[in-house]
């Protein structure tokens, strides 16, 4: 298991949740970052294939306490759930932040309504499917050579959101920023 290989190791440690296309790119920058990875993945041959690579893979549900403790959650500086949706999300984020107050939660989403959901659970950013294939959209039709809604050239009219928490470090807040490209993944 994780746990047993995660003993000695005191370098920067992620929770990821997932590992599917999105799972894997986000491991992928984690560990070029430097930091070490635990995947948790409800796929048992994903599992298997990442620990024969000799990589820190767990199976199992991650909304489960014992599994985020397995995962290491307690000393993970970031825990980032990459499930599209999940009806366990919101149940995985408190358990989370209970084992672990100060470890940044970050979250896919798939629509903006789900806002509130991740913030009263305790997520710190979500990255919503709906405004970044909107902005991807927008960004097309810019490149097309449409005028954007925005009505100055160069600047279309849907801009990129994400959710991220505020100054303060408080409340999970939507934040707009232009979109870099439709593949941009956060």
């Amino acid at each position: 298991g994780a746990a047993a290989t995660l003993e000695g190791r005191d370098g920067p440690l992620a929770v990821v949740v997932g590992y599917g296309p999105v799972g894997r790119t986000v491991d992928r920058l984690l560990r070029r970052a430097g930091v070490e990875t635990v995947v948790v993945d409800l796929n048992l041959e994903t599992v298997g294939e990442l620990a024969g690579e000799g990589r820190l893979a767990l199976f199992g549900d991650a909304s489960h306490p014992d599994i985020l403790k397995k995962a290491g959650i307690a000393r993970a500086s970031h825990l980032v759930v990459t499930l599209p949706h999940s009806l366990s999300r919101g149940p995985m984020i408190t358990a989370a932040r209970q084992l672990n107050r100060s470890c940044r939660i970050l979250v896919r989403a798939r629509y903006l309504r789900e806002k509130t959901e991740l913030e009263l659970a305790g997520a710190d950013l979500a990255c919503f499917e709906e405004a970044e294939a909107a902005a991807g959209l927008d960004l097309g039709i810019e490149q097309q050579g449409v005028a954007g809604g925005g009505g100055e050239p160069g600047h279309g009219g849907v801009d990129r959101i994400d959710g991220c928490d505020g100054p303060e470090g408080g409340e999970l807040e939507v934040e707009v920023e232009r979109a870099a490209g439709a593949q941009d993944l956060v």
